[in-house]
């Protein structure tokens, strides 16, 4: 197919302007009220804040779905798809092996590569550092088709950072002015009720004997169980309020608000990067070992060296961090380097332990190449990758949908940025969905896992008043 898709939009270069997350939130609601015909039923909509590789703020506020991707699995096939407006324009179909039985990553990956090489061709040429939204969900294999990627072109983007950015928009879109000052920020708080846990402690703890079971048998040598807590709004959201609260109190390295196509929105403040990329090098921060932190400063300094001293969480690290470098090394997409190794990384409200992997990528290698070898990490998913598969399907309830997934951007210039799918929580009517997991290892106490779970959701529940 010839470029021609979106030749009559337009991007405007905006200088000597600053703009922060809760204004693009703002403005992002404006338009969409402001064009109900272009939106209508769209629900593609996403405001995303990063720490650059550069050491500067990156901002992108979007919505609507021009063009994008798509790819979805079943047990029997991998069906990849281009839409621009509603309409497949081109698909990809691989038949998998009968035997299939849990996802296949690389071949997933291999499809949106392929994908991505026929968005190069369908996409205007002057669009090409325009970001496409979107990520990855974190899926069981199943019998029936599943979507498990989605990146789209947005309808309108306001994309940048440091008093630098630009405005893209389709024709078709009636610009509101562009973000100014939100009102003030006022704690009112949010009442939250009628709480659930999924699975609740007494079951949580059944299943957890089958996971250790599989540990001392060797079937896996780690695996990261989840759990979910739902409750329920006593009055609505002010998803404003919320952002800037999570902003405020906890960005350590990503802030998102996202809609990708259903009614349900993402929110999050995620601390670990699953892919940096820019100028042909590309890193990752594994992160795994946990301690909380408290409000005594002696008290955090001994809580850091005891993490570091931690055999336990040194062992559960070194597993996660070998097995990203092994199956870097063996992808043969650039070269390979580790930059730091087991650092503490201080968040408002825990200390982890870091170690950072670089990638200077052999020329056209894409993000696709690199997540291929790199998702899903062994600081969400587990080792080996199929056999933790079987042993999330078994103990875990429900379904992760994006959490422990990735979300980000990626561009046809070739950088891309992207957050595991972390510290979040899925909004949808007056219900609210907060996510938590531990990283399993045969040193493992199930009790102090389901603790550490239950401070993992403190960040997002602080919030709301229960």
């Amino acid at each position: 197919m010839s470029q021609n898709i979106l030749t009559d939009a337009k991007l405007n270069h905006i200088t000597g302007t600053q703009f922060n997350a809760i204004q693009l939130k703002h403005w992002i609601d404006q338009l969409c009220e402001a064009n109900p015909k272009v939106f209508a039923k769209d629900h593609y909509n996403a405001v995303f804040q990063s720490n650059g590789l550069n050491g500067k703020k990156t901002l992108i506020g979007c919505a609507g779905r021009a063009c994008g991707m798509r790819i979805s699995v079943s047990k029997n096939q991998i069906l990849g798809q281009i839409e621009c407006e509603g309409k497949t324009i081109e698909s990809i179909a691989e038949t998998l092996a009968p035997d299939a039985t849990s996802i296949p990553f690389k071949k997933v990956f291999e499809v949106g590569n392929a994908l991505m090489q026929k968005m190069r061709k369908i996409i205007f040429p002057a669009w090409s550092t325009i970001p496409l939204l979107g990520g990855v969900k974190s899926i069981i294999l199943q019998d029936t088709l599943q979507e498990m990627v989605d990146f789209y072109l947005p309808k309108v983007a306001l994309f940048g950072g440091e008093g630098e950015y630009w405005l893209f928009h389709i024709k078709e879109i009636e610009m509101v002015q562009l973000p100014t000052l939100t009102r003030p920020y006022t704690p009112k708080g949010n009442r939250i009720e009628s709480f659930v846990f999924c699975p609740e402690r007494k079951e949580y703890l059944l299943r957890m004997k089958r996971v250790m079971q599989k540990l001392e048998q060797g079937v896996v040598s780690k695996v990261v169980i989840a759990r979910k807590c739902t409750a329920k709004f006593v009055q609505t959201l002010d998803m404003l309020e919320y952002a800037d609260y999570l902003n405020k109190n906890y960005f350590q390295e990503y802030l998102y608000v996202f809609q990708q196509g259903g009614t349900e929105s993402w929110i999050g403040i995620p601390p670990q990067a699953i892919l940096k990329q820019k100028n042909g090098v590309a890193i990752t921060t594994p992160q795994a070992g946990t301690r909380k932190k408290t409000q005594n400063k002696e008290e955090n300094e001994a809580l850091k060296k005891e993490l570091q001293q931690s055999e336990k969480d040194i062992i559960e690290h070194e597993s996660a961090l070998n097995s990203i470098l092994s199956n870097l090394q063996k992808a043969d997409i650039g070269t390979v380097s580790l930059k730091r190794e087991k650092e503490i990384l201080e968040t408002p409200y825990t200390f982890h332990l870091e170690s950072e992997i670089a990638v200077a990528l052999h020329p056209n290698c894409t993000f696709f190449d690199f997540l291929s070898a790199v998702y899903p990490p062994a600081t969400v998913w587990g080792i080996p990758t199929a056999e933790a598969e079987q042993a999330i399907q078994e103990a875990e309830p429900f379904s992760r949908e994006f959490y422990s997934g990735i979300f980000g951007y990626w561009t046809l210039q070739g950088t891309a940025d992207f957050a595991v799918v972390l510290r979040s929580a899925r909004i949808e009517g007056d219900t609210i969905s907060f996510y938590a997991g531990g990283g399993i290892i045969r040193d493992s106490n199930p009790e102090e896992e389901w603790d550490e779970t239950i401070h993992k959701l403190k960040p997002l529940m602080g919030y709301f008043e229960t």
